[in-house]
């Protein structure tokens, strides 16, 4: 069993911030003598305004401030970059995750960045386990992971989110849930978190690690 004390931040009432509030919580927790406000973590991720935030920028700029920077996943940045929404329909084999990420996204712009965080080298392409969370926090890492909101909370549908996994017992992991509506100090079961994570289908699990070393 491990838990760690993390500092916790809401998503901010426009429910588009989940990325830079997990963000927000990693850089406090290693930093805590440092402020990082919603303006400049916009700009450090990347994000575009009242769309969802794709993680390639916040991971070059994450490594480029000193932390080890760790992203676990299958996806192919690369064949993103070239084809966009058709290697989307490959890759999810959902119609409905394509399109509300179409919706939510600027696919050419975050075409633009993948092509650009395919040089960068952080990635690595394997497909993580739980048992790699668990071995990640007794790393001393933070773990952020996608996961499918409305699975996380026992509802029907699709919505991407970010939360940053912070401890574990035998049966649960302990997360902080940015929301909306933000919920601190999350106990999730295993099964119903590898239900939101592996959604729509296993290989999209993923893990997004940061330790500071300099």
């Amino acid at each position: 069993m491990i838990i760690k004390r993390v500092p916790f931040y809401s998503n901010t009432s426009d429910d588009t911030h989940c990325d830079q509030a997990a963000i927000r919580m990693v850089l406090k927790y290693f930093l805590p003598n440092k402020t990082f406000g919603w303006k400049k973590l916009e700009i450090f991720t990347g994000k575009k305004k009242g769309l969802w935030t794709w993680p390639m920028v916040g991971l070059i700029n994450m490594k480029k401030m000193g932390f080890d920077v760790l992203h676990l996943t299958l996806f192919d940045y690369v064949k993103f970059a070239k084809f966009g929404l058709n290697y989307l329909r490959e890759w999810t084999k959902d119609e409905n995750v394509v399109k509300v990420q179409n919706k939510y996204s600027d696919i050419d712009y975050e075409k633009k960045n993948a092509l650009e965080y395919s040089k960068v080298k952080i990635q690595k392409k394997i497909l993580p386990m739980l048992n790699d969370i668990k071995k990640l926090l007794n790393k001393g890492y933070l773990v952020v992971c996608n996961v499918n909101s409305k699975i996380l909370n026992k509802k029907e549908g699709y919505v991407g989110h970010l939360v940053v996994v912070f401890g574990y017992n035998n049966k649960s992991l302990y997360l902080h849930d940015p929301g909306l509506p933000p919920l601190k100090n999350r106990e999730v079961a295993y099964d119903l978190f590898l239900r939101s994570w592996e959604y729509p289908n296993a290989k999209q699990k993923n893990i997004r690690a940061f330790k500071l070393t300099s």
